[in-house]
């Protein structure tokens, strides 16, 4: 250690000793609203808030955005962790609970101003946690260009795997109406069963192929974006890449 980082360091501790107990407790007393202020207001900026969606020949843009009056245009709210694919979200939310009850347990502790081994754990822990969301609150926006690529290639999968399947379970003089309630059965049951035969098609892959509440398909599917001419050209594409398309391969 260099005898200027010596020094240094011997006049933040002397500052630090100089402290009154009160003060010492006004510190904490601040740092510590100041985290909970970061876990009770920011929000998490979800894949489809981050990148313009497809619907239909047009991208939609579905980005959280606030009104700056001293920018004069709207801006993205600064109070918001950027999508990062790269991140364990349910570790992430786990973390960020712990937080939260940890500064329940903090709140009176800290108006008693009592320190005990309770406390410092306590402490601990939740500036450990309150740290990691407002370290990922900081840091700069990941390059999702990417994905954008990625979901390009999603798009274009969902419709030759919708064209096999629908070739598959389409019965003769049978309406298209009606074997897209079939398809629609079709998929719901494989998620209902859970099962997925190649991993890199996990379940959010297959509940995009319909709408939120699963009772339609994704706009990109219907007939006015989807041709049925397309569609057989489609149905005649290698499944390679794709997903299983019979009902052998969904059950346990």
């Amino acid at each position: 250690m260099s005898e200027e980082h010596e020094n240094s360091e011997q006049v933040w501790l002397a500052s630090v000793s100089s402290l009154t107990d009160e003060e010492r407790w006004e510190i904490i007393d601040w740092r510590f609203h100041e985290l909970c202020d970061v876990i009770n207001t920011v929000r998490l900026e979800n894949k489809q808030q981050a990148i313009p969606q497809r619907q239909g020949n047009s991208s939609v843009d579905l980005s959280v955005f606030w009104e700056e009056p001293e920018a004069g245009v709207k801006v993205r709210p600064w109070l918001q962790i950027p999508f990062d694919p790269s991140r364990d979200e349910q570790h992430f939310h786990e973390i960020w609970s712990r937080a939260v009850e940890c500064a329940k347990k903090l709140k009176p502790m800290i108006a008693d101003r009592k320190v005990d081994l309770a406390f410092v754990l306590t402490w601990g822990s939740f500036a450990e946690c309150a740290g990691v969301i407002e370290h990922e609150l900081h840091r700069g926006r990941p390059d999702l260009r990417y994905l954008k690529g990625a979901e390009k290639l999603k798009r274009e999968q969902h419709k030759r795997w919708y064209s096999h399947v629908s070739a598959r379970l389409k019965k003769p003089g049978e309406t298209r109406e009606k074997t897209d309630s079939s398809f629609i059965e079709f998929v719901r049951s494989i998620l209902e069963t859970g099962r997925f035969p190649r991993p890199e098609f996990d379940e959010t892959w297959y509940r995009e192929l319909m709408s939120t509440n699963e009772e339609q398909l994704t706009s990109a599917l219907v007939q006015k974006n989807l041709s049925q001419k397309k569609m057989d050209e489609l149905a005649t594409s290698s499944l390679e890449d794709l997903p299983p398309i019979d009902d052998e391969s969904y059950r346990p």
